[in-house]
């Protein structure tokens, strides 16, 4: 770009997409304001208008980027978090079917204690590792709300 105060209509648009770019990354808006007054020759004040300006006309296809992104995100933790929680109940249960230990609530504690003496896993680390998955599959679960719901703006 050129280091004037005015730029043609050309320039404008690749600086509009730039910033459009950097705001869809979630980039500091102070940096992206400080990267404008390097590449124009702007002063603060005027750069910082020139990106609010761009930011509330791309306001809604901002969202929507960013509302992938989150799903994306939520979507891989979420699934993160199953494969987790799954793995600590096939530790604890094995393959065979979980109704079967479900139904018998009692014996469950007395079992939890023989299984962690018998694989050599700590019954704590069971329980942490259920506890973090549970967690994960929660939080990724919210995440994808949150997505969905600026994707669906």
């Amino acid at each position: 770009m050129q280091a004037s105060q005015d730029l043609d209509g050309e320039q404008l648009d690749a600086l509009r997409s730039y910033v459009v770019r950097k705001l869809t990354f979630q980039e500091d808006a102070d940096d992206i304001i400080y990267d404008i007054c390097q590449r124009t020759g702007w002063d603060w004040p005027r750069s910082k208008a020139f990106v609010e300006q761009v930011e509330g006309e791309h306001r809604p296809d901002l969202a929507v980027w960013q509302g992938w992104l989150y799903l994306i995100i939520g979507g891989i933790t979420a699934l993160a978090g199953l494969v987790l929680v799954g793995s600590v109940l096939l530790v604890i249960f094995g393959y065979q079917p979980l109704i079967q230990y479900l139904t018998h609530l009692p014996g469950l504690v007395s079992f939890l204690d023989e299984l962690a003496f018998a694989s050599g896993i700590p019954i704590n680390l069971l329980v942490y590792a259920g506890l973090t998955g549970l967690g994960m599959l929660l939080g990724g679960g919210m995440g994808i709300l949150q997505a969905l719901k600026k994707i669906a703006v």
